[in-house]
């Protein structure tokens, strides 16, 4: 299917109009308040983000220490595994507690560290700005600033 468009014809003594366009301002800059985030804060997140660090490093130390303290228990006789059991005499009965007592202290530290790290972050990304952002905006028919913060 063809369409034809015809063209346009004017009535008799009209003539086309021009809109003139006022020129649109070049948009300034904002001016911008101090931006940085509260030094109070991002010292105390950085603060807890290495307590974090040092918390989970003395827990993936103790998990390690664990670990071999309960391999060395069974590779030098005291435990054996039968039938699905660990079966030990006394000093592998210790040895295996001991190996189970720092395995619970590995887990409450990567679990501390953990929950340290993540107010680190918290901390970090909620601290307040130091400043405002004002924006000059102009127009044709109206003039106002702007008003802007960061989050």
């Amino acid at each position: 299917m063809i369409v034809e468009i015809p063209v346009l014809a004017t009535a008799d003594g009209a003539r086309p109009v021009h809109v003139d366009q006022p020129e649109q301002p070049e948009r300034p800059e904002p001016v911008a308040g101090a931006t940085r985030r509260s030094r109070s804060r991002v010292k105390l997140s950085l603060g807890l983000g290495i307590a974090a660090g040092g918390v989970l490093v003395f827990g993936g130390l103790a998990a390690l220490s664990a670990n071999a303290k309960y391999n060395n228990t069974i590779k030098d006789g005291d435990c054996a595994e039968i039938g699905g059991q660990l079966i030990c005499n006394v000093d592998g009965a210790a040895a295996v507690d001991v190996a189970a007592t720092r395995a619970n202290i590995a887990t409450g530290c990567v679990i501390g560290g953990s929950a340290l790290a993540v107010a680190a972050v918290v901390l970090y990304f909620t601290a307040p700005r130091e400043g405002v952002t004002v924006t000059p905006m102009a127009s044709s028919t109206s003039v106002g600033l702007g008003f802007g913060r960061s989050f």
